[in-house]
């Protein structure tokens, strides 16, 4: 009985081995991801017992490192759209990449591509290098006395603006979308989130409250 049981499990494998494979477009994806989320070394700066990823000038400004959560996404998006432009073609001409492993639809030779599907895609590609390039090189500077912006070059600041004395500020509100600060003297200002919400929180509690 045992040997004629052994028999059928060796000629009848279990349903999750063989079916086991790795889809084509869920591999690349998760590639695709995985280099839009590399970091960036940075120095830093402590308050209290947070460590903040920022660069800290003379007179104790912390000009903030750039988080690129946003041009990542951005980047995820645009491979997304332009990945199935590359398989749309019988499928007896698609072929697959020497690494890839498993089953699934392949790439299409150039002859298949469709240049109008490609746009949209293309398109999010180079608004996450614009959103990264921007977020490079304007950073938010946190000082001891004013909010601003830093123009950066080079890993080197060549210019500062202030948006905002904080003697003046009546009240500031990080949003999903970025930082809000009203003044007392009736001006708003808003900056894009392109850097750690929670170091600037911190930040702006030790030197505004």
């Amino acid at each position: 009985v045992t040997s004629t049981l052994f028999q059928r499990f060796k000629r009848s494998p279990p349903p999750c081995i063989t079916k086991m494979t790795t889809p084509r477009p869920r591999l690349i994806a998760a590639v695709l991801l995985g280099l839009a989320l590399l970091l960036s070394p940075s120095a830093s700066l402590n308050v209290g017992r947070r460590r903040i990823s920022c660069t800290t000038l003379r007179q104790g400004d912390a000009v903030l490192d750039p988080k690129f959560a946003l041009p990542n996404l951005a980047f995820f998006a645009g491979g997304q759209a332009i990945l199935p432009s590359f398989a749309k073609c019988p499928y007896e001409v698609m072929y697959q990449v020497p690494w890839f492993e498993g089953t699934g639809p392949g790439f299409c030779p150039p002859e298949y591509w469709n240049p109008a599907s490609l746009v949209p895609g293309l398109v999010i590609f180079a608004a996450s290098y614009a959103l990264r390039r921007y977020a490079s090189e304007n950073r938010l500077v946190v000082g001891t006395k004013s909010l601003g912006t830093a123009r950066v070059e080079r890993g080197e600041v060549v210019s500062e603006t202030t948006l905002a004395d904080f003697k003046d500020v009546e009240d500031w509100s990080v949003l999903p979308v970025g930082l809000r600060v009203k003044t007392r003297s009736g001006g708003s200002v808003f900056v894009p989130l392109l850097w750690n919400v929670k170091d600037v929180e911190a930040l702006l509690e030790e030197r505004i409250g």
